[in-house]
């Protein structure tokens, strides 16, 4: 995503939507000008990975503003749940990734080291 989002003001939390718009990434938390949304809805795009280069800033930067009630809904995105993806399992912040789904069925959420263990 290229330039920046600036929000301004004192709103409680903030709610972006970017389903349905052929991202193939994550959104970088620099995007936004140091105020992070608190819900962040990325459905339904072509995330094919949670590249932790994109995703790990992003969770840390949402639950160190939120905590857990922070969230980024992923369903309708095909991830590969490959090795690239191993980090999440680790993450401290991993549930605020909701309905998060691999290609071939299994929830990111219920991802253990042990899917990882041949990486």
């Amino acid at each position: 995503m290229a330039g920046s989002l600036t929000f301004s003001g004192e709103e409680e939390d903030m709610y972006l939507d970017l389903a349905w718009n052929h991202l193939s990434e994550g959104v970088n938390p620099s995007a936004f000008g140091g105020r992070m949304a608190k819900e962040l809805i990325l459905s339904h795009n072509n995330i094919t990975t949670l590249s932790s280069e994109t995703f790990s800033p992003l969770l840390d930067h949402m639950f160190s503003d939120y905590g857990l009630e922070a969230y980024i809904l992923l369903d309708g995105n095909a991830l590969g749940c490959e090795c690239d993806m191993s980090w999440v399992v680790s993450h401290k912040a991993h549930d605020i990734l909701k309905l998060a789904e691999c290609s071939d069925g299994r929830l990111v959420s219920g991802l253990t080291e042990a899917d990882f263990a041949n990486c």
